[in-house]
């Protein structure tokens, strides 16, 4: 099985989250984090140096990982410095690991849909 066929989304926290603070809350949630998830990945994009590229990678990674997108949580602080930034793996591109960040936020967009998630509380 490739990384491609894997679910992204662990269904049991996102369950576990709806079950402590209800379901109303949890699509609240959810609802949220898709509005801000392309802005979330341009902040990651625009980042120019370490710091700024650590602030948007916790928010990506933090809201994911609280939803059960671990796949995507994990991607995002995987991520190489900016370009030109040297780094301690000697990478200095970052567009295939953008490109994966990139699957992985639309597969679990499309997997948080809150109609597939409805707790039995």
């Amino acid at each position: 099985m490739t990384e491609g066929d894997r679910a992204v989304l662990d269904r049991s926290t996102l369950l576990a989250l709806a079950e402590d603070i209800g379901q109303e809350a949890t699509d609240e949630l959810v609802a949220r984090f898709l509005a801000m998830l392309d802005e979330r990945l341009a902040r990651i994009r625009r980042a120019s140096d370490t710091d700024e590229l650590q602030v948007a990678v916790l928010s990506l990674a933090c809201s994911a990982a609280m939803l059960g997108a671990d796949a995507l949580a994990e991607a995002a602080r995987d991520l190489p410095p900016p370009d030109g930034v040297p780094s301690r793996a000697g990478r200095t591109s970052r567009g295939p690991a953008l490109a994966r960040l990139d699957d992985l936020a639309r597969r679990s967009a499309d997997e948080l849909d809150t109609r597939s998630v409805r707790c039995v509380c």
